[in-house]
């Protein structure tokens, strides 16, 4: 696993990457990001893209979005 960062239009993301085969993007849930056993099992077959979401790990916090359009936007910078 490698552990990225980067600036997504000024936030600085965090990006966890392993793993060859088709891309998969993983958006973990609310109790945090992190690479973990799954998604090691994913990167068997398939390579995976696993931000944490703005406010998590070492993502950087955007205390100004308060809509979940503003994360939707957000990963469509992302990709």
């Amino acid at each position: 696993m490698e552990e990225q960062f980067l600036d997504v239009r000024g936030t600085r993301v965090q990006m966890f990457v392993d793993g060859d085969g088709p891309p998969v993007l993983f958006l973990h849930g609310a109790g945090g990001g992190g690479w973990t056993p799954g998604l090691a099992l994913l990167a068997q077959r398939f390579r995976v893209y696993a931000p944490t979401h703005p406010g998590f790990g070492a993502s950087d916090s955007r205390d100004e979005w308060d809509t979940v359009e503003d994360y939707v936007f957000h990963y469509l910078d992302l990709l």
